[in-house]
């Protein structure tokens, strides 16, 4: 990431909610159960979906003076996951591939990155209990990080907090996710639970950028997600976030935008569920990537 000043000001990524189809039926209120059901030996695919645009708020005099590297950044990614659940002691393990390259109307380079990342863990009732305490890589990516510990209604609501990476390198915090169920919908032979998700943070910037006075600041998060209770996993999520850190460069103010929109298509079974126990309960899992190891590139 740049050190110093090299973009401006970048439009906050529309929060896309989802369109119930025509035809589709909305239950009256009754308490629900979120769970995974990630049965042994099974394989689910998801992708994601990140868009960082980067820019600078600064006076036209600066601006002028920049130039060029005043002009906002925009990174793209899109990742690929495979998660897999062993029989034999209930651990998964995930497999990711990511690739990064820059967008944008004037790209800085064409060219893009790929990177892999690699983790496990054990599941639990409530979730997964990470082999390592990595940050998220995408504060997107804790909107469903954690489901509810037992049935909630129509408008209830869930708070839970993960530590969270601003792109690679750019900064570092935590943030707290409200998540509220408010709808449930019958499509077809599936019911869909809809859910507003909301989240407040703190994120430090990057060292170099605390050197030159860019103080810890809040960051947020709005969007909707989706979850199939009948298969028991979830489906699509869509996500904007914003941080802003404020500084001053002779005697005028400048501001680091950070401007992140996440996408996730619905996780799908990429082989036949084998026989389930008729005394095995289904397993409960958000697939969580704060627990990845990285191999990475990092010059982009």
């Amino acid at each position: 990431m740049p050190n110093g000043p090299t973009a401006l000001l970048a439009c906050l990524a529309a929060i896309w909610l989802p369109h119930p189809m025509v035809g589709a039926g909305t239950e009256p209120s009754v308490p629900e159960t979120l769970a995974w059901r990630v049965a042994p030996d099974l394989r689910y695919a998801g992708t994601e979906k990140f868009v960082h645009v980067i820019s600078y708020e600064m006076s036209r005099a600066l601006h002028a003076v920049l130039g060029s590297r005043a002009q906002p950044t925009t990174i793209i990614e899109r990742r690929q996951i495979t998660l897999s659940v062993r029989a034999s002691d209930g651990r998964y393990e995930e497999a990711d591939t990511d690739v990064r390259r820059f967008g944008g109307t004037s790209p800085k380079s064409t060219a893009s990155k790929e990177r892999t990342f690699r983790s496990s863990g054990v599941l639990t009732a409530v979730g997964p209990v990470p082999s390592d305490s990595n940050p998220l890589t995408d504060a997107g990516e804790g909107g469903l990080a954690e489901l509810p510990r037992g049935p909630v209604k129509i408008g209830q609501s869930w708070t839970f907090s993960r530590p969270i990476k601003v792109d690679v390198e750019l900064g570092k915090g935590t943030m707290t996710y409200t998540d509220t169920l408010t709808r449930v919908e019958q499509r077809g032979d599936r019911r869909v639970a809809v859910i507003r998700v909301s989240g407040e943070g703190r994120v430090d910037a990057a060292a170099d950028l605390r050197a030159k006075g860019f103080k810890t600041a809040p960051m947020t998060l709005r969007g909707s997600a989706e979850f199939d209770l009948t298969a028991g996993s979830p489906g699509s999520q869509h996500y904007a976030a914003r941080a802003q850190w404020n500084t001053r460069v002779m005697l005028t103010s400048v501001g680091i935008l950070f401007d992140d929109s996440f996408d996730s298509d619905p996780w799908v079974s990429q082989n036949s569920p084998q026989p389930k126990s008729a005394t095995a309960p289904p397993a409960r899992f958000v697939s969580s990537r704060s627990h990845r190891k990285r191999h990475e590139a990092t010059d982009l």
